[in-house]
């Protein structure tokens, strides 16, 4: 074997496959660009390396039966002793090696540049999409249920700073944990969320030490843009996730051009059980169409208020909950429940000021409970100001904007939030609601086919807004089909129509969907007057948001005044339907005459929202001047 080696040497067979390898990859990449820039087919190319490698055992064989003398190439079984010059020979080859290596680190880093080069351009044209992410739940490696809530909680820290990342796209916690658990396709998870790249990991936690692994993938293919482990105590885990924030900011600075550097603002340590509820207050939370999961998430909430006092994200949470639900959900009485909201929130925000949840649940709470579109607007656009990615902060906006009647803002507003919540069924269902208050029964049509996955009340209250899109913006044949089958939900499910629309609500709903109401609402034949005198005795103790309206079409003016007063008493959050008719749902003259009418705009906040109306020129829900005051001005 020496004996072969030293042959091989003296021949310079290494050193001419060393040669013929080197300038055998420039040659291909050389006919790869010509190829390209003549625009070649493929089987080009690929001829091209085939030759390359066939030649390589050829030329070997050469080198071996072959020899460089002073007198030129030779045959070595015809050279005589003394006239070989395998040193000089290799000499040569070797000065030949290393100026083909210069050329070929030459080529390297040119491509190289190229590359880079083409990553900046990448970068600078990178679609808005592209700079997106879903924080998914970190994934317990141990049986511990601790460890199930702590991976959890660790995603929602990291989640909710990265909404405050300017340009970056954040799929909210709703849709992205809706992923928890699960063994996932990463692209699958990219195209249902609408997001290019995914922060997941796994936590294992052993007395007061925990071990945390966090990577950053790229979901088109799998590529992990940057991963870490952390071995710490208990007590740094906040300390913890602002690094992670950090190290993922760096990233994507490189990456996407993203990034702020911001981590949580105040870390502390929080109670260990208040934090569990709170994890689970906020899983309950993001299926809150469901009754019971709405009133086990307030109650989780306001455990968390209990057990950790000081924990701000505990109150807004509350507060927020408390924003969103009636009174009937809380358990309380009505001045109780909007009593505790504003207390939660304002007790979030003295611990945290700059608390985005709390400001964007003070904005919902002076649109939706006590009336200053003043105060709402200014929380909220603090909200969206600090988390301009956050689905819940455009979500809220989306109130205000239809309050003041800026309805195609309300559709960019929801837009939005369904872009960053894209698997939330309480935001598809409130968006149906809100375009069938623009009258675009189309639009209503389609969303409400793309929320097939929403629960059966959801469904209930979509079939709802059908009908009154329909009335706001349909043919009379479309109205009288929307309402037979909003009539015959509530028929056939009558239990969960008792939970969607609770108290006399639900009686109120199937009378207005009778054939014989919807023919008289169509300038047909008027009911008899002994089921007029029945739906007057159903009562106004509850919210409904059309009712006013319609009964002042069939000229029941007292009732549906007495209906329209009673939206103010138990909130305002309708009154955008009432200031915004379409299509049949007009105010008559005769009402917005009416001093009672007048009388409803002159309660708190209704001058100021009034007032903005009038700038906007939306005035088609405003009072008309009282028959003395003309008759005073002529």
């Amino acid at each position: 074997m020496n004996k072969l080696l030293t042959e091989l040497r003296r021949r310079n067979i290494f050193r001419v496959a060393g040669v013929y390898a080197v300038v055998g990859w420039i040659l291909a990449q050389i006919t790869s660009l010509a190829a390209n820039s003549f625009g070649a087919p493929d089987w080009v190319m690929k001829m091209i390396i085939v030759a390359l490698a066939v030649g390589f055992p050829i030329a070997m064989l050469l080198a071996w039966a072959f020899e460089m003398t002073p007198e030129g190439m030779k045959r070595t079984e015809h050279i005589r002793d003394g006239d070989s010059a395998p040193s000089k020979t290799g000499r040569k080859l070797d000065l030949a090696l290393l100026a083909i290596l210069v050329v070929f680190g030459g080529v390297i880093i040119w491509q190289f540049t190229q590359t880079k080069s083409s990553i900046i351009d990448t970068n600078a044209v990178i679609a808005q999409d592209d700079k997106s992410i879903a924080v998914l739940p970190f994934i317990p490696l141990s049986a511990d249920e601790n460890d199930a809530y702590f991976g959890k909680g660790i995603a929602e820290e990291l989640l909710n700073a990265l909404t405050k990342f300017p340009e970056l796209k954040v799929a909210a916690r709703t849709s992205a944990f809706s992923f928890g658990g699960k063994d996932v396709d990463l692209r699958e998870v990219g195209a249902k969320l609408g997001v290019a790249h995914v922060l997941e990991g796994s936590v294992r936690s052993s007395g007061d030490k925990v071990r945390v692994t966090a990577q950053l993938i790229r979901v088109s293919d799998g590529f992990h843009l940057w991963s870490e482990t952390y071995d710490r105590n208990m007590s740094d885990i906040f300390k913890m996730q602002d690094e992670i924030v950090r190290e993922i900011n760096r990233t994507l600075q490189i990456q996407l051009g993203v990034g702020i550097g911001a981590g949580r603002a105040a870390a502390k340590q929080v109670d260990p059980v208040a934090y569990r509820h709170y994890l689970r207050g906020l899983d309950l939370w993001g299926l809150r169409d469901d009754y019971q999961n709405r009133k086990d998430a307030i109650r989780a909430f306001q455990m968390v208020t209990a057990q950790d006092p000081d924990f701000a994200d505990g109150w807004a949470a509350y507060g927020v909950s408390l924003s969103h639900s009636s009174a009937d959900v809380s358990g309380m009485n009505q001045q109780q429940h909007d009593a505790a909201t504003l207390n939660a929130l304002k007790v979030a925000l003295e611990l945290d000021p700059e608390n985005i949840r709390a400001l964007a649940g003070l904005g919902l709470y002076y649109t939706v409970v006590e009336l200053d579109i003043g105060r709402a607007i200014v929380n909220l656009k603090k909200a969206v100001e600090l988390g301009p990615n956050s689905a819940e902060s455009q979500y809220i906006w989306s109130f205000v904007l239809g309050l003041t009647g800026d309805l195609l803002e309300v559709r960019q507003a929801f837009d939005q939030a369904v872009a960053l919540d894209p698997l939330n069924n309480t935001i598809k269902r409130v968006n149906v609601e809100y375009v069938a208050a623009m009258g675009d029964y189309a639009k209503v049509l389609v969303l409400i086919e793309n929320c097939g996955d929403c629960v059966d009340s959801s469904k209930i209250k979509m079939a709802g807004a059908k009908y009154t899109a329909a009335r706001r913006g349909g043919s009379d044949d479309q109205v009288r089909r929307a309402a037979a089958e909003f009539n015959m939900l509530l028929s056939q499910q009558k239990k969960l129509a008792e939970i969607t629309y609770p108290g006399q609500e639900v009686k109120r709903q199937r009378a207005i969907s009778t054939p014989g109401f919807v023919d008289m609402l169509l300038g047909g034949d008027p009911l008899p007057e002994q089921e007029l005198i029945a739906l007057r005795d159903l009562g106004v103790d509850g919210v409904n948001f059309d009712m006013p309206l319609l009964f002042a079409q069939i000229g029941e003016t007292d009732y549906a005044l007495d209906l329209l007063e009673n939206v103010v008493i138990f909130g305002t959050s309708e009154i955008y339907w009432i200031t915004q008719p379409k299509g049949r749902d007009v105010w008559p003259d005769a009402v917005r005459r009416h001093p009672r009418f007048h009388a409803f705009w002159q309660r708190p906040g209704m001058p100021e929202l009034a007032a903005v109306l009038r700038t906007k020129g939306k005035t088609a829900g405003l009072p008309l001047p009282l028959p003395l005051e003309r008759e005073g001005n002529e």
